[in-house]
């Protein structure tokens, strides 16, 4: 165990040290900088002003290098086929980064690599969002997949909609809809509202806050799981068309992403280390910033099969309510006709120990 020196010594040292000799100790270290500074000014090479490039002419090369179709072809190589972390689609990919940075006359450009605690969906056992009827029967399923844009539909590995790191889980119960799942919002549900959270499945939207604290806001609120989607709202431009003819989002475009809450402690087995060979490693169930309620999320095409039939309290005001066609009701449960409805979560994903690599460069140039 490391322990600092008691602070009596150090007082004691600094008492028998005499103020003259820490004084005449200052003046020197400055003379002896000052004399440095001197000579290394005159003694400089008479040719070194003339290596010095303007600043000005540093920064038109350097706008001159960046061109519209080099970036295109660069993304194109990046994103041709998927690469999850800790696939080999994402080795080969570490390695075509390596090559290329050596090309460009770097130093080194080195593989470092780390085995790390990932996430990964079920091949076998999809993740998805479901409306069961009284008997359990499914009739609405969330989309599997994303639809593939044109040109795309021969693609394979195409990673479907998972969040990652959600446990696994089939919870059942009476839908929420809870805005952006802030703090605020679950204080507004339950102090202004009267909503109790505690033993539903809530829905949110993304936005203003991390996906990861939106999950453990709903863990706080009693939760038993927590839907995401992306509202047109928060990701679609007036006057764009979306994607494949524009760049906003489709409907069944799903956000991905982590829901750990780590506080950039990096790896859940080994927080605030490398995760090398040598590491001391926690258990899996020991890892830090997992969430306890599964997580999933959808587009906003299936959210809104979700979002239409709510019923309940109306929202409480303009600030809850979205782009969709809905009239985003808070609940608890669905309205009508459609009251003895649930909200069935189907989540297989799993954690596992898995080696991953980093491109490490090395310019000495100046």
């Amino acid at each position: 165990m490391w322990n600092p020196l008691p602070e009596t010594d150090s007082t004691f040292v600094a008492l028998r040290r005499p103020r003259w000799l820490c004084a005449g100790a200052l003046l020197l270290a400055a003379g002896l900088f000052v004399c440095g500074f001197l000579l290394g000014w005159f003694i400089k090479s008479s040719n070194e002003a003339t290596d010095v490039v303007p600043q000005h002419n540093m920064k038109k090369a350097f706008l001159d290098e960046l061109k519209a179709e080099n970036i295109k072809a660069f993304l194109y190589n990046f994103t041709r086929i998927p690469h999850l972390a800790g696939t080999e689609q994402n080795f080969q990919l570490a390695k075509q980064i390596q090559s290329q940075w050596k090309e460009f006359g770097l130093d080194s450009a080195d593989l470092a690599h780390y085995d790390v605690l990932l996430s990964y969906p079920n091949k076998t056992h999809p993740n998805y969002i479901s409306i069961i009827d009284e008997d359990g029967h499914e009739i609405f399923n969330t989309s599997l997949f994303e639809p593939p844009p044109p040109g795309y539909g021969n693609i394979s590995d195409v990673v479907p909609p998972y969040n990652a790191f959600s446990p696994q889980g089939m919870p059942e119960g009476d839908l929420v809809y809870v805005n952006y799942a802030r703090t605020e919002d679950f204080f507004k549900l339950e102090r202004d509202m009267k909503i109790n959270c505690s033993g539903k499945i809530v829905i949110a939207r993304y936005g203003k806050i991390f996906r990861g604290n939106k999950v453990k806001n709903a863990q706080l609120a009693g939760a038993k799981g927590i839907i995401l989607y992306s509202d047109p709202a928060d990701y679609f431009a007036p006057g764009v068309a979306s994607y494949p003819d524009g760049w906003n989002l489709p409907g069944g475009g799903v956000q991905r992403g982590n829901v750990l809450n780590l506080n950039g402690a990096g790896d859940p087995l080994t927080p605030g280390y490398p995760a090398n060979e040598y590491a001391y490693r926690r258990e899996i169930p020991e890892a830090v910033g997992l969430p306890s309620i599964p997580v999933h999320p959808i587009g906003y095409s299936d959210a809104q099969k979700l979002l239409e039939k709510m019923g309940g309290t109306a929202p409480p005001d303009s600030s809850w309510k979205g782009s969709l066609k809905v009239p985003y009701s808070v609940g608890p449960g669905f309205t009508g006709n459609f009251s003895t409805q649930k909200v069935k979560m189907h989540i297989h994903s799993n954690n596992k120990v898995t080696r991953i690599y980093n491109v490490i460069l090395m310019w000495s140039q100046g």
